[in-house]
This record gives C-alpha cells, structure tokens and sequence, in this order.
C-alpha cells in the first residue's frame, strides 16, 4: 500500500510555458501524470485569441500543482518530479510554496524553489518561554 500524502499549491511560471515546450513534458495533463504515477503536472489555461487567420485557442502551462485533485497518493519523488520540469526550461522562473500534508499528526512540510533547486522544509515546534 505505502504512505500517502495530500498537497496543496503551486508554483507559477513565468513567463508561461508554449504550447511547443510543453509537448517536451512526459507528464503534461493530470490524466497524462496520473498514468504513469507521477505526483505533480502542468497546470494548463487555454484562451481563445483573435488573429488574422481567425480565432484560435491559445494553450499555455501556467503551474506546476497537484495532478491528484487533493487526494492523498504515494508522493515519494515530488522533489525529483518538480526540479526535472525546472530543468527542463532554464528560460523561466517558478514561485510559489506546495505544502504536504501526511497521514501521520504533524507530518507537514513545504515545497520552496530557492536559486532553482526545489527545497522541502519541515516546521518545528518551539516552545515559548514560561
């Protein structure tokens, strides 16, 4: 069975992925992630734009989030998953906080992008003085 975890948030990229860049992805779509086990996928917004050739529909990955919709699965190779996407595309930027939530009372922690490595931090409790 193994250990499961629920995540909430993002990272937002900036400037947005292209269309051609995301098709590099193995994990785009949340089916896509979900298939082959992946924890996290692209978050995607698709507009309708005008142009001269007409209106056509103009798909960008604006995150990287949860592919799982907030339920708990096996998140053993978050970290991994989120730093290839990075690496991936040097041209962006990625921000924002993930936060991890285990079955266990008190397993948090939180997912940071600090200089383009992913970073996971767990809180600790301080005790205040008498």
């Amino acid at each position: 069975m193994g250990y499961t975890s629920t995540i909430e948030g993002e990272f937002a990229i900036e400037p947005p992925l292209t269309y051609s860049e995301m098709q590099q992805l193995n994990f785009l779509t949340k089916s896509q992630a979900r298939s082959i086990g992946a924890s996290i996928c692209v978050h995607v917004d698709k507009r309708e734009v005008e142009t001269q050739e007409g209106i056509l529909t103009k798909t960008e990955g604006v995150a990287i989030g949860d592919a799982w919709g907030g339920e708990a699965v096996k998140r053993y190779d978050i970290v991994n998953e989120i730093q290839s996407i990075i690496n991936a595309f040097p041209g962006h930027e990625f921000s924002g906080c993930i936060e991890g939530f285990g079955e266990e009372t008190g397993d948090l922690w939180r997912l940071y992008v600090v200089d383009r490595k992913v970073k996971r931090v767990e809180p600790q409790i301080v005790w205040p003085k008498p």
